[in-house]
């Protein structure tokens, strides 16, 4: 025996893949892999289920900028994974799940607590494995490859307690192949700069498939060629929704109407990592969108006429070069609309003057996350972002039971979460 077993070589994966905390219930069936992970620096959050363990492990990795870890026990512990698993898929947030199976010596007859897993889980995940001796590391490092990769989404793999203590001696250790660079379409930007310039109401909706590294140069974009914009709710804050630019939140949340009206004022949209996982009707399929992504869409999907781009070149190269018109502000009316309706509730118990007056107190840096429910669309349509990563919802699954784990899972010392339910 070297000393070294499954379970270690998976937790010093994980360490190395920069996971510094994992979340879940555990069972006896995962010890070893808790305990292992313990000694390698990496504590354990119990958490009261398994789908709110889910829910802050993804949250807290794509904070942090890794696979947010969530660990459980076999049967209906890890049955429990679903809904964290796809809201992880469908909201493109990176989560590794990690749970316990039977073991391979155990009888074929052995029914108790026993779930094909792995089928169960490989049609809304990006990876599927069972993590053997000889293969931990590889499978490890597959799963966090997957999880972080755009678009982010969820890797799922079981191991069973008799792997996990068993001699990691011979494990495959090789690098994985290097990943793919993302492609980019060569005159894009000349493409698009030829369809603004000829669109007299163009609107530009940034959506989930952005990166926060982006926003400052989306922001100088959008301001350079004094374009109207407004974002996807998983993508609040990727433009300062208090300027003067800002129409409003697109996809489903309060005042929809007006946004819908704003749509059928523009005679082009461009989607900039636009995402119709985000969207709750049908217009996406009608109208004329200029789909500007960095990756295929959640699920793997991609629109017809999608451009795959670099964001960061492409906006630089648009960026570098003044714009090709001047547009009116065709969206006026849907502005004043929606600041009319946020503003006649401040000084009352409105929900929007609920929104305003905590907006107004809540210090800088503060994470807001909301439940789904009619709350969720007041929040999301008048929470005033201003920085990226600071409005959490599910959205694409649209999930009750979101809010809190995810207010959880970013909660470490100097950073105020408000969660609305």
């Amino acid at each position: 025996m070297s000393g070294v077993t499954v379970a270690d070589a998976v937790a010093d994966e994980l360490a190395l893949a920069g996971v510094d905390r994992a979340f879940g219930l555990p069972g006896g069936e995962v010890l070893h892999l808790l305990d292992a992970m313990r000694r390698r620096g990496i504590p354990f959050t119990l958490c009261r289920h398994e789908a709110s363990a889910g829910i802050a492990a993804a949250v807290y990795g794509k904070l942090k900028g890794t696979a947010g870890v969530c660990v459980t026990t076999l049967g209906p512990g890890a049955s429990n994974l679903l809904f964290p698993i796809a809201d992880s898929l469908l909201d493109r947030e990176p989560l590794v799940a990690i749970s316990a199976q039977l073991p391979d010596s155990y009888p074929a007859g052995h029914t108790h607590q026993r779930v094909p897993l792995l089928e169960v889980f490989g049609p809304v995940t990006k990876l599927a494995a069972a993590v053997r001796p000889g293969a931990a590391r590889q499978a490890v490092r597959a799963a966090v490859r997957a999880a972080v990769t755009e678009p982010l989404g969820p890797a799922y793999l079981t191991l069973s307690a008799e792997d996990a203590r068993a001699d990691a001696t011979g494990d495959e250790s090789s690098e994985l192949p290097p990943p793919q660079p993302s492609p980019w379409g060569r005159g894009s930007a000349a493409s698009l700069t030829q369809r603004l310039a000829r669109s007299e109401r163009p609107l530009v909706l940034v959506g989930l498939g952005t990166r926060w590294e982006t926003a400052r140069l989306i922001r100088k974009w959008l301001e350079a060629w004094g374009l109207p914009h407004g974002v996807a709710p998983k993508a609040k804050g990727m433009v300062d929704e208090t300027g003067p630019g800002f129409v409003g939140v697109f996809g489903g949340m309060a005042i929809d109407e007006v946004m819908l009206d704003a749509l059928a004022a523009a005679d082009l949209v461009v989607g900039w990592g636009l995402d119709p996982v985000e969207i709750d009707k049908t217009w996406h399929a009608t109208t004329e969108i200029a789909w500007m992504l960095e990756s295929p869409c959640a699920t793997g999907y991609v629109p017809e006429g999608a451009l795959l781009v670099s964001h960061e070149a492409l906006l630089e190269e648009l960026t570098a070069q003044p714009a090709p018109r001047a547009w009116a502000n065709a969206f006026a009316a849907q502005q004043a609309r929606r600041r009319d309706i946020y503003e006649a509730g401040h000084d009352s118990l409105r929900p929007t003057g609920v929104v305003a007056a905590v907006a107004a107190g809540a210090p800088p840096g503060t994470v807001v996350t909301t439940d789904v429910g009619s709350h969720k669309f007041v929040f999301g349509q008048f929470w005033p972002s201003r920085e990226p990563a600071g409005f959490w919802m599910s959205n694409g699954l649209s999930g009750m039971g979101y809010g809190l784990p995810a207010a959880i899972g970013p909660s470490w010392p100097g950073r105020t979460c408000l969660c609305w339910r």
